[in-house]
């Protein structure tokens, strides 16, 4: 057998999401994830399977993960690459955020790259030293995508702002006072709220136009409300320097709704302005028109709406992503 015979040995990948349908000649990969973390044998367990592999994709990964990759690249000489989707860090707010943070930082040296949803990174690169370099753009999409023929979109006739991560519902209440324009605001309980920085302070302030539903995020009844309200709204904190609300807003788009969101890292070059509305952040009077704009016209929102839909389909389904992450992944080890 000559030397370019040789069989070549197959990529090793680990993940803590399950992509181990997408194995093939070229490359095995294993389905594995920290379960129940601050048991030691569990991490020990997830250090050892990071050191067998070739390449490692953790999606949505904390603290814990981060340890864990530390010490895994400092127990080896084995030069694992390291990948992190879609990681979302905050903004320190208090003396031990910011401890916390500086932390963060330095066992966030060990992992080569990070795939981010969003483009506008320059306050991860500020905050936890990350080099513009680490940072790749790999699309979101939406996440009913592969759903979509279950629903009937429809108007209603409410505006419906939801979700849980960084969300300033008391400037949307603010720029609805003294309107009677219906709104729906769903959210989780307070407690699930106030971890992922919303807070549920000002929602005692809401007008009898505004009903506020608790809800799990059952995914068939969310898509319902998405797909019966007139117009989807976003107040997103400026205080946020994670992609909040980009699930959201594609999930809507992709249902033929039109959308006004707060600028941020979750609009900034990804969304033009024919494809939502964009409003400055904690700016009540700018949302209020924008709002009002929308609702005046059914013309305008059918507008949007389809531009934001055609804009949500072509980012397509979860193949789509997970072809782009482990195009990226393998062509960068």
């Amino acid at each position: 057998m000559g030397m370019d015979d040789t069989p070549k040995k197959k990529l090793q990948l680990i993940s803590n999401l399950d992509l181990t349908r997408h194995s093939n000649e070229k490359m095995t990969i294993s389905h594995s994830a920290i379960a129940r973390p601050y048991k030691p044998a569990n991490f020990i367990s997830f250090i050892w399977r990071l050191r067998q592999a070739d390449v490692c994709v953790l999606a949505n990964s904390g603290f814990a993960e981060a340890l864990a990759v530390c010490l895994a690249k400092f127990t080896t000489t084995k030069q694992t690459k390291i990948f992190f989707f879609d990681i979302l860090l905050q903004n320190p707010e208090n003396f031990t955020q910011l401890i916390k943070s500086k932390l963060l930082s330095l066992l966030l040296r060990s992992v080569d790259y990070f795939l981010c949803v969003h483009k506008k990174t320059d306050a991860y690169e500020k905050i936890y030293n990350i080099p513009k370099d680490k940072f790749k753009y790999i699309p979101f999409k939406a996440n009913n995508y592969e759903s979509l023929a279950k629903y009937t979109s429809s108007d209603e006739g409410f505006i419906l702002s939801c979700g849980q991560s960084h969300r300033d519902y008391g400037n949307l209440i603010v720029a609805l006072a003294g309107s009677h324009i219906p709104l729906k605001i769903v959210l989780p309980g307070k407690a699930i709220s106030n971890f992922h920085n919303t807070s549920h302070d000002a929602l005692n302030q809401a007008g009898d136009n505004i009903e506020i539903v608790t809800h799990d995020f059952e995914k068939d009844s969310w898509n319902h409300y998405l797909a019966k309200c007139s117009i989807v709204v976003l107040s997103i904190n400026k205080e946020a320097i994670q992609p909040a609300g980009i699930s959201v807003y594609l999930e809507a788009m992709a249902l033929g709704k039109p959308v006004i969101i707060t600028r941020g890292e979750s609009t900034e070059d990804i969304l033009l302005d024919e494809q939502a509305l964009i409003v400055e952040p904690s700016d009540p009077t700018a949302l209020a028109i924008a709002i009002n704009k929308l609702w005046s016209s059914k013309d305008i929102r059918d507008e949007y709406a389809e531009r934001g839909k055609q804009y949500a389909l072509s980012l397509k389904g979860v193949d789509r992503l997970v072809t782009d992450i482990l195009t990226v992944a393998t062509h960068n080890k």
